[in-house]
């Protein structure tokens, strides 16, 4: 049994019960069946065997071409940069695996062509530098619905799911009833975030909302008006909604439980919300390459390790943390069934050991629980301290009048040592060339009462907007280009 065999089994029993849900329009499980059905008839009379999908920006059209090229077993891109070109009727083009699709060299295209299976190309963010292709297939995908789904077996303690054996799992998730729960992403369909809860959900046969806009205030209100049960956000979105439901007066998501993806676990941020929204928050963790959340915490576990860590690997995956050379930290190396088949990055396809190093520094609690101290190729020496510039914005972007921040250094005039500088980007009804002066104020106060002295940054600059990738986490590698072609002047 593969994945897409699981969906159709679900709509098959589930017939006329929702499975999509939007602002303007509810696709049954049957609705889904059919679309994707005279999509797949499509595929296999226009699309040749080696030809690859390219989906057009609308959700409906995406979910239907991603399951249309599992079903057909065929390459799709789901990359936001290149859309274009879909056909009016399927909502999906399709071309031979060419430059026009993506920035394959020769030794790509053959892999590519080679693949007899179905194939699912994301474009990563491209947070700490260069966008890169990330390919996964069937195994990948399954990996990680089973290692998701396995969540629920520790609670019951149940041992039936592993990765390791997927088409017993598929088959064991296959027998369980649907719990009626709601799942909205606020990650795009083009993420391994967007695509790993569409494949929980409706895998399991639950509903799966797609949101008017992946804006914090959108998500808000789709939850609300779509009712929503559980969410999976983005930090900067969480930490929206930790605001939205401090606002007693305001309406309220009826949340069972909120998931917060990324490596930064702001120890308050999570308990602003499980108290705000009186829900259940868990951190995830994982990446484009290990093919979604690999560890996370878990609603059971202690407020501790809920608060400030981002839990344990899931079931069948293994972590390691190797020290880098020059006292650098510990780098957390990650080997999990999900990993993706392989990358293609520079127009030449790498495949990925099964060991993947993360490029986070992270330490173990003594409850062996994961706490990440940010990236090792962005980390801020100051001091003699390595600094997460992620928990410097975190603090930042709890001040009102702030849209986002972007941290990042400069050489200092000591050797050996670089200057903080923030960038942040102020709420539209705010926006100016300067920051207010007793805004500043206030939020080198709030840095100073929150952070320890050598991480309070030294000068604060104001941008139009901070540079962002496509999960909505701050651009790095643009950042730190920023400072370069933009010196600052002397504070």
């Amino acid at each position: 049994m593969r994945v897409i065999d699981l969906i159709m089994d679900r709509a098959a029993r589930l017939g006329g019960e929702p499975a999509i849900i939007t602002q303007a329009t509810t696709v049954s499980f049957r609705d889904l069946a059919d679309a994707v059905e005279r999509t797949t008839l499509a595929i296999e009379r226009i699309v040749p065997t080696h030809g690859a999908i390219v989906v057009s920006s609308d959700p409906i059209d995406q979910i239907v071409g991603l399951l249309g090229a599992m079903a057909t077993r065929r390459v799709l891109y789901l990359d936001p940069g290149r859309i274009g070109g879909a056909n009016a009727e399927f909502g999906w083009s399709y071309r031979f695996c060419d430059g026009d699709v993506a920035p394959t060299g020769a030794e790509a295209h053959r892999w590519l062509d080679s693949i007899e299976g179905f194939a699912l190309v994301l474009r990563t963010s491209g947070t700490t530098g260069e966008p890169k292709f990330v390919i996964h297939d069937d195994r990948s995908l399954a990996a990680n619905l089973i290692l998701t789904a396995s969540v629920e077996d520790e609670l019951h303690e149940r041992g039936g799911l592993h990765p390791s054996a997927p088409t017993d799992s598929l088959q064991q998730l296959a027998d369980r009833a649907p719990h009626g729960l709601r799942f909205l992403s606020g990650m795009p369909l083009s993420s391994i975030a967007g695509v790993s809860m569409l494949m929980r959900s409706i895998a399991m046969g639950e509903q799966f909302v797609v949101p008017s806009s992946l804006e914090a205030h959108d998500l808000w209100s789709s939850a609300i008006v779509l009712g929503v049960t559980n969410a999976g956000l983005p930090p900067i979105s969480a930490l929206r909604f930790a605001g939205f439901g401090r606002d007693r007066l305001r309406p309220r998501p009826g949340f069972l439980h909120v998931g917060i993806g990324g490596a930064f676990a702001d120890p308050s941020l999570v308990a602003g919300l499980e108290n705000s929204l009186e829900c259940l928050v868990t951190v995830g963790y994982g990446s484009t390459e290990l093919g979604g959340v690999a560890i996370m915490s878990r609603p059971w576990d202690p407020a501790d390790e809920r608060h400030g860590t981002i839990g344990r690997p899931l079931r069948g995956v293994e972590i390691e943390l190797r020290g880098i050379e020059g006292d650098g930290g510990t780098e957390l190396v990650v080997k999990s069934p999900s990993i993706a088949r392989g990358i293609i990055q520079n127009d030449e396809l790498v495949e990925l050991d099964e060991w993947f190093p993360t490029g986070d520094l992270a330490d173990q609690t003594e409850s062996d629980a994961l706490v990440i101290a940010g990236r090792s190729d962005f980390m801020i020496l100051r001091g003699g301290h390595r600094i997460d510039p992620a928990r410097i914005e975190a603090v930042i972007e709890r001040h009102p009048l702030i849209n986002r921040a972007g941290v990042t250094s400069r050489p200092s005039r000591i050797p050996g040592n670089m200057d903080i500088i923030a960038y942040v980007s102020l709420h539209r009804t705010m926006r100016s060339t300067e920051v207010p002066d007793e805004i500043v104020t206030e939020i080198r106060r709030r840095c100073i009462g929150e952070l320890p002295t050598h991480e309070v940054p030294r000068r604060f600059v104001t941008v139009a907007d901070i540079p962002l990738a496509s999960d909505f986490s701050v651009n790095r590698a643009h950042l730190r280009d920023l400072v370069r072609r933009n010196p600052l002047a002397d504070a």
